[in-house]
C-alpha cells in the first residue's frame, strides 16, 4: 500500500508506542491496528477501505473541513482560509457563553475546555481566554500543532459515532467514501445528535436510500440542514453534494448550482429567496 504524506502526520507510530520510529502518512485519526500474521499494520484513517469497510474520513475531507472551519484570530478578524484559531474566540453567530479555538472546537464552558495534550500538558482552552490590561486583547493561546491535536481528537470521537450507528443499522459496509465524507462533515458542524437521535436525517439513513441514484432525495435531505438558510451554510451543503456525486472536494461559492432543495421536507411549497 503506498501511503502519501498526510497533512496530520505526527509520528502516530512512535506515539503510541508501536514503531520505534516516525511513520510518515499515518494520522493521529482513528488509528486501527489490524494483526495479520504476527505482524501489526497500520491503517489510516480515511486511506484503507477493507472489505468496503469504511474506516474513517479521508486527508481531502480534512482539508476541506480546515477550510470551512477557520476562525478569528484574537483581534476578532478572520483569519487566512484553513488557518486554525489560536486563541479562543467568540462568533457572532454563537450563543454569548460559546468560545471557539483552534478549527472549530467549540466550547460551552470552563467545563468543556479541558484538553490533554499528547506530551502531558493539561490546558483548559476555555478559561485560557484572559485579556491584557485594555481588556480587548486575549493574551494565551495554543500552538498550531496543538491546534492539529484538537483536530484529531475531534475528529476521532465523531467517526466513533458515526461508525457505531453505522454499524447498529448494519449500513456500514454499504456507505462508500465518498458518502462517509460528506455525512461526517455535515454532522460535524451540525451537531452528531442528527444521527443519533429520532432526526429527520437519522430516518433516512435507517431507510438505506442513500445511493448516489437516488440523486432528488440526498440533495432535499442535505438541503434541510440551511442555518435558517444562512449562505455559508447553504455553500457548504452544496460541496458534500460534490462529494458525493462527483468526488470533488473543493469550496464553491456558489449555493445554487443544485437549484432550490433547500428544507423541501419542512415546507415543500415554499420557493428559496433568489430561486
Amino acid at each position: 500500500m503506498n501511503i502519501e504524506p498526510s497533512i496530520l502526520s505526527a509520528g502516530v507510530g512512535n506515539i503510541l508506542g508501536e514503531f520505534p520510529e516516525e511513520v510518515d502518512g499515518i494520522t493521529m485519526t482513528s488509528v486501527l491496528f489490524c494483526k495479520h500474521g504476527g505482524l501489526i499494520t497500520p491503517v489510516t484513517s480515511g486511506q484503507e477501505v477493507t472489505d468496503n469497510l469504511i474506516l474513517g474520513v479521508s486527508d481531502d475531507l480534512i482539508n476541506l473541513l480546515k477550510k470551512y472551519e477557520t476562525g478569528m484570530d484574537k483581534s476578532g478578524n478572520y483569519l487566512l482560509e484553513g488557518s486554525p484559531a489560536l486563541y479562543p474566540y467568540h462568533s457572532p453567530s454563537d450563543d454569548p457563553n460559546v468560545l471557539t479555538i483552534g478549527w472549530g472546537h467549540a466550547m460551552f464552558s470552563s467545563q468543556e475546555g479541558e484538553f490533554v495534550f499528547s506530551d502531558g500538558t493539561s490546558m483548559n482552552l476555555y478559561d485560557m481566554c484572559i485579556y491584557d490590561s485594555s481588556g480587548t486583547q486575549p493574551i494565551n493561546g495554543i500552538t498550531y500543532d496543538q491546534a492539529m491535536e484538537i483536530l484529531q481528537s475531534d475528529i476521532k470521537m465523531r467517526e466513533e459515532i458515526l461508525n457505531e450507528e453505522l454499524e447498529k443499522r448494519q449500513i456500514i459496509t454499504l456507505i462508500d467514501q465518498h458518502f462517509y465524507d460528506a455525512l461526517f462533515s455535515l454532522i460535524y458542524q451540525m451537531g452528531t445528535e442528527q444521527i443519533t437521535t429520532n432526526t429527520d436525517l437519522s430516518k433516512f439513513l435507517n431507510k438505506t436510500n442513500f445511493d448516489p441514484t437516488n440523486a432528488q432525495e440526498i440533495k432535499e435531505q442535505f438541503g434541510e440542514y440551511t442555518n435558517h438558510s444562512e449562505q455559508g451554510t447553504m455553500r457548504r451543503r452544496a460541496d458534500e453534494l460534490d462529494i458525493i456525486f462527483y468526488g470533488t472536494y473543493e469550496r464553491d461559492y456558489d449555493e445554487t448550482r443544485y437549484g432550490d432543495i433547500w428544507a423541501k421536507k419542512t415546507h415543500p411549497n415554499q420557493v428559496t429567496d433568489g430561486y
